[in-house]
């Protein structure tokens, strides 16, 4: 628990850059950029809200509320940042809390835990086609929308 404030900083740096970012912006390039935002925003409601949480629900002895509710600080940080690195260690602790209330916590449990919980990092994730999206979109910004015979070296 002590480790935990340093998770609960990146979103304020995040909210900087933005702001930032937001100050240098035309108003023409605004509304350009709202495409891009309600698309990121409706995908990432499919799958934070509603799909993933349902996932992980059927897979363990967690109801869906139980996991989204836990999850919720996690998911809207890795929203903020695009990186699970950054969450790593609030979804350790919250998933030790969810074991804790249904009295299924052990040392197992918790070793377990602590070994899979960071191998999470190194799996892909949603960010990397969010990366992906953006390069997609950077392009048709800027004026210069890639063609489909230019996409495999962005794969």
């Amino acid at each position: 628990m002590p480790r935990l404030w340093q998770s609960r900083l990146p979103p304020i740096g995040i909210f900087v850059l933005t702001a930032a970012a937001a100050g240098t912006l035309h108003v023409h390039e605004i509304s350009r950029l709202q495409i891009y935002l309600w698309v990121y925003i409706a995908t990432w409601i499919l799958l934070a809200v509603f799909t993933l949480p349902m996932l992980v629900a059927r897979a363990i002895p967690f109801t869906y509320s139980e996991v989204f509710r836990e999850a919720w600080m996690a998911m809207m940080t890795a929203f903020a940042t695009e990186t699970v690195l950054v969450v790593l260690l609030m979804v350790a602790q919250k998933t030790k809390e969810l074991l804790s209330k249904r009295d299924l916590k052990s040392e197992s449990a918790d070793s377990a835990i602590d070994i899979l919980v960071p191998t999470a990092y190194s799996f892909p994730s949603v960010g990397i086609l969010v990366g992906i999206r953006f390069i997609l979109f950077a392009s048709w910004f800027i004026g210069a929308p890639l063609i489909v015979a230019e996409y495999p070296p962005y794969a």
